[in-house]
């Protein structure tokens, strides 16, 4: 069963997200900063990574070149909700930032759980069709 590692500081949708994956057959951790999250994927030897951008503690963008470094290969998606200026131009640059620093892919909030699920299903390694994902209508 693939693993996950969700990194976000609200606990409400860190909650929901996790759920949901669960339900699809994800075993799923969660951690509430980049600071945490590194014990976490240490821990946890996750299949992928997913990581708000602006945390308390140890925000996204350290999380990553952590991850890139010390996991090197590891599907990293970076969320955010941009910098709160409501402008587009600001959250794209957010965006193209944490694929700089090296996330694989990167998702605005609010997103679609079904957005979420094709992102994640595209990153994660192949492991012989075993991935719940493939089970799943779309």
């Amino acid at each position: 069963m693939p693993r996950i590692v969700y990194v976000e500081d609200d606990e409400d949708l860190r909650d929901i997200v996790m759920m949901s994956l669960e339900q699809v057959g994800f075993d799923v951790f969660g951690a509430e900063n980049g600071k945490i999250g590194r014990r976490v994927v240490a821990d946890e030897n996750p299949d992928l990574v997913i990581t708000d951008l602006n945390m308390p503690e140890e925000d996204g963008f350290s999380l990553i070149r952590h991850l890139v470094t010390a996991c090197p290969g590891m599907p990293i998606v970076a969320v955010t909700a941009g910098d709160g200026s409501g402008q587009d131009s600001a959250r794209d640059a957010l965006a193209a930032e944490a694929v700089e620093a090296g996330a694989r892919a990167s998702l605005v909030k609010p997103f679609r759980l079904q957005h979420l699920l094709d992102v994640v299903k595209a990153h994660l390694p192949p492991c012989e069709d075993k991935s719940p994902l493939s089970r799943t209508a779309h």
